[in-house]
């Protein structure tokens, strides 16, 4: 996918340039900032992608929300990126850059969706029980969802492990469609 590719092209750059000046780190803590900034400020996000918004606006806009709170390298990578009208694939271009970070570090990033925030004791039982089964340390980032009713769900990547009492209603639901109907009496 051509997305895929351009993301992993920028991110490899980046990852390259920040071994160079020994900041991975630094670059990952800014590349995360933005990225929740990107996806908490939904406007701010839609103007970022927006093709019919000069670049030169996206920029001013960029070094007013972040000038101060990200290094210049990584600023300018993202005006690279805009320059280059490569703005649809900003968040997946981080995305990558974290995922090449937490790799090197033996790091799995994981959601866990749950209907109510859990104690930290629990927290660290899931970290514990991904470690197990994936050899990882676990990074979490914790989301309510009141929808699941009870319970909750672990994403990782592209697999959910779903263990929400809306989910297992829904099972239940699916065997029951799938019962044979036969007459009665």
């Amino acid at each position: 996918m051509k997305g895929e590719s351009i993301a992993e092209h920028y991110s490899q750059a980046l990852l390259e340039i920040a071994k160079e000046k020994d900041k991975v780190d630094e670059y990952f803590d800014e590349l995360r900032y933005v990225k929740e900034n990107l996806l908490t400020f939904k406007r701010l996000n839609h103007i970022i992608k927006n093709p019919g918004v000069a670049a030169h606006v996206k920029k001013e806009i960029l070094r007013e929300l972040f000038g101060d709170r990200i290094s210049p390298d990584v600023l300018h990578f993202i005006f690279l990126i805009i320059d280059k009208n490569r703005e649809l694939y900003l968040e997946k271009t981080i995305d990558r850059y974290m995922e090449k970070v937490f790799d090197s570090k033996n790091i799995i990033q994981a959601d866990v969706v749950m209907s109510n925030f859990p104690p930290l004791d629990f927290v660290e039982k899931i970290r514990e029980k991904i470690f197990e089964s994936t050899g990882k340390k676990a990074e979490l980032t914790l989301s309510r969802d009141p929808n699941l009713i009870g319970g909750f769900q672990i994403i990782i990547k592209d697999r959910i492990i779903d263990y929400s009492i809306r989910g297992q209603l829904e099972k239940i639901k699916q065997e029951l469609h799938s019962l044979p109907i036969t007459d009665v009496g």
